[in-house]
């Protein structure tokens, strides 16, 4: 039992005309679960609801009597099972301790399935992993990449060559004379020799 007002309602009024007065519509259709909505216009009402026919059958409410005080409004919720068909049948209201009572014609549709939501991470491809990014270089890869390659012969020759020019040199300041200028242009000669060599390999 409820008193939230559900979106279908079958509305029931009570005392409205006349003491234990029941006024219901003729008939009634829904689509699964709905309300009974009872409203008492006046003087305190004991109200019994009895659902007849196969409506019977696939219908449930949490109480069949309910008491109403005068201006009271009550929704009592009515569960339905689960349907393939329309199911047909009455709901009789009974007021007065039996003496006055009215029926409604009642037919309940079953629910529709509405559209099935996909999850878009069910349907989205997975990615090719030859198409991944390459791997980024570490530190001491881009490191060494940067640094030029230098074989043992090449290293060789230059140690020569500096070794001696750097001897050269020496001589040139220390004895001053015609023989010692040649040498050392020879050994520079050599050094620009091997160092051209070495750009041409």
């Amino acid at each position: 039992m409820s008193r939230d007002r559900g979106p279908e309602t079958l509305p029931v009024a009570l005392n409205r005309d006349r003491l234990n007065g029941v006024s219901v519509p003729d008939r009634f259709e829904c689509v699964g679960q709905f309300r009974v909505g009872l409203e008492n216009a006046d003087s305190p009402v004991h109200v019994h609801l009895r659902f007849d026919g196969p409506l019977g059958q696939i219908v449930d409410t949490t109480a069949s009597n309910h008491y109403l005080e005068p201006g009271d409004r009550m929704f009592v919720d009515v569960t339905v099972a689960e349907l393939d068909d329309p199911v047909a049948g009455t709901l009789t209201v009974v007021t007065g301790h039996g003496s006055v009572e009215e029926t409604v014609q009642i037919t309940v549709a079953p629910l529709t399935g509405g559209p099935v939501e996909i999850d878009p991470a069910v349907t989205r491809p997975e990615s090719d992993p030859t198409e991944a990014d390459p791997p980024t270089p570490s530190l001491s890869d881009r490191v060494a990449a940067a640094v030029p390659t230098v074989d043992t012969g090449t290293a060789l020759v230059v140690g020569f060559a500096v070794g001696a020019l750097a001897l050269a040199v020496t001589a040139q300041v220390t004895v001053a004379s015609t023989s010692v200028t040649l040498g050392l242009a020879a050994v520079l000669a050599a050094v620009v020799a091997a160092g051209y060599t070495l750009r041409a390999g």
